[in-house]
């Protein structure tokens, strides 16, 4: 068959669909990138600088995190566990961390 998924098992319009909507939200906020830009002096040169920027930040902020979780739990844990976010809150700030966390998935996810 051309296209085998790894863990086996067939592929369905639904998952097709699943992942063109997922690709779609990825590049969601390419949309207002012709207003921005239409606002810029010297678009050639400040929004390549922008993006470059911008990147370096998001980069910088991913491996701080990581850092973070690598330096409170040990990496057998960070490997294993399918919430380090909220097993390194716990860890730092105890039990009460789970409300913060949630409350903090809401207002992240408010937005978008």
């Amino acid at each position: 068959p051309p296209f085998e998924p790894i863990g086996g098992g067939g592929t369905t319009f639904g998952d097709v669909g699943m992942a063109v909507f997922s690709a779609l939200w990825a590049y969601d906020g390419w949309n207002g990138l012709n207003y921005i830009v239409g606002a810029l002096r010297d678009p050639a040169r400040t929004l390549p600088r922008c993006v470059a920027h911008g990147m370096s930040c998001v980069i910088g902020a991913i491996l701080v995190v990581n850092v973070a979780f690598l330096l409170v739990l040990p990496p057998d844990v960070v490997a294993s566990d399918k919430a380090v976010a909220l097993t390194t809150a716990t860890e730092v700030f105890g039990s009460s961390a789970i409300y913060g966390m949630a409350a903090a998935t809401a207002v992240a996810t408010y937005g978008t």
